[in-house]
């Protein structure tokens, strides 16, 4: 049939509809674009700017700082590998350092006489998992006499004894604890594994005729 008069216009306005409908989609998905751009290049200055300050802490000696400014390095930039691997080395630093920090403020209770002080820092000590046992050895003889608690004792001279097999004290105070539990396979254990490394040891020898 004919066309309807109108028709052609309706169709131009249709058009021209759809055109700007376009336009103005397209304008919005620049403007999230832009958005989106700003929040990403804000992310980075910032991990940057915390890089640079966990750099100079780490420099200055500063490690257990250093981890806290790199960890928001980190988290603002995680696909960063020189963040990363620098966090990774002063988190391992800082642990050391703070195992070292946490040891001496139990000293330092210990030596005047504040036991639940010293308890607790060689506990957050402990947390962290210290590869050396002498920690774990303090606290255990903390915890047995001021708690008389011997099953968390036992875990942390088993602990001491795993980290430094051959310090003799350890052992001799692992194996007392399991002689006293009436657990005398393992204590005769531990007073055996004393002799091996010292023949003429005379606590080993007296747990062993104990036993």
């Amino acid at each position: 049939g004919a066309a309807r008069p109108g028709s052609i216009k309706e169709r131009l306005d249709a058009r021209r509809k759809a055109e700007s409908t376009v336009g103005a989609a397209s304008r919005v998905r620049r403007h999230v674009e832009e958005q989106v751009r700003g929040q990403v290049q804000g992310q980075l200055a910032k991990a940057r700017a915390f890089f640079e300050q966990g750099r100079a802490d780490y420099q200055a000696g500063r490690v257990i700082k250093a981890a806290g400014a790199l960890e928001l390095a980190v988290q603002f930039d995680p696909a960063n590998d020189e963040y990363r691997a620098l966090l990774e080395t002063a988190k391992r630093e800082s642990r050391g350092a703070r195992i070292g920090l946490l040891i001496h403020q139990g000293e330092q209770a210990e030596s005047y006489q504040q036991a639940k002080q010293a308890i607790h820092a060689y506990r957050e000590a402990v947390a962290l998992e210290p590869d050396s046992g002498k920690v774990y050895y303090r606290l255990a003889k903390l915890v047995r006499r001021e708690e008389e608690n011997d099953r968390e004792a036992l875990n942390l001279l088993r602990d001491a004894v795993l980290k430094d097999p051959d310090v003799v004290e350890y052992r001799l105070a692992l194996g007392e604890l399991y002689k006293e539990l009436g657990l005398k396979l393992n204590a005769r254990r531990e007073f055996t594994e004393i002799l091996k490394r010292d023949k003429g040891h005379e606590g080993a020898k007296a747990g062993l005729k104990d036993l």
